[in-house]
């Protein structure tokens, strides 16, 4: 015997709703938690240590946070566990010479994904795209961090973000 369920809202028992389906059986959902962020201003760097990138601008209509997420010493806290995307867009400035590492961590550690240049970058700017899918907990954090292996006088230029979502 086959069984439909024919509905069009789902709803938390204090009216919330949590998912619609429309006519065409399109599935909305409500709140999913997901985030955008960029820096207010560009971040100098003087040192060659690895260091969390500060994200901090959150109240454009290009950036945001949503369904939970918050941001707090540049890291994004998750509201809820499951498997969530993250991604980075990170420019910086000025590398006179060595190599950048730009880090996706989790939890303070270096589990994320990596992308390095070897050798001398561009005296200009340089973009690194870190990408990667996380098993998390809810409360997990991600960061993005950033150092240079022998300058001491370099950016991270305001266009860069950090963003990403749960994917289920």
């Amino acid at each position: 015997m086959t069984s439909k369920l024919k509905v069009e809202q789902i709803a938390h028992t204090n009216n919330v709703s949590a998912m619609t389906i429309n006519s065409s059986g399109v599935v909305n959902r409500s709140v999913i938690p997901a985030w955008r962020v960029s820096l207010s201003s560009q971040e100098s760097r003087s040192a060659t240590t690895e260091a969390v990138i500060q994200f901090d601008e959150t109240s454009n209509n290009f950036y945001f946070l949503q369904g939970g997420c918050t941001l707090g010493s540049g890291a994004i806290t998750v509201p809820v566990a499951g498997i969530y995307h993250a991604s980075a867009n990170i420019r910086v400035d000025s590398i006179g010479s060595g190599f950048v590492v730009v880090r996706i961590r989790v939890n303070g550690t270096n589990a994320g994904s990596t992308y390095t240049i070897y050798g001398t970058g561009s005296t200009l700017y340089d973009s690194f795209t870190p990408s990667d899918t996380f098993s998390l907990s809810a409360n997990d954090t991600l960061e993005v961090t950033a150092y240079a292996s022998v300058d001491t006088s370099w950016t991270v230029h305001g266009v860069s973000s950090f963003s990403g979502h749960l994917v289920g």
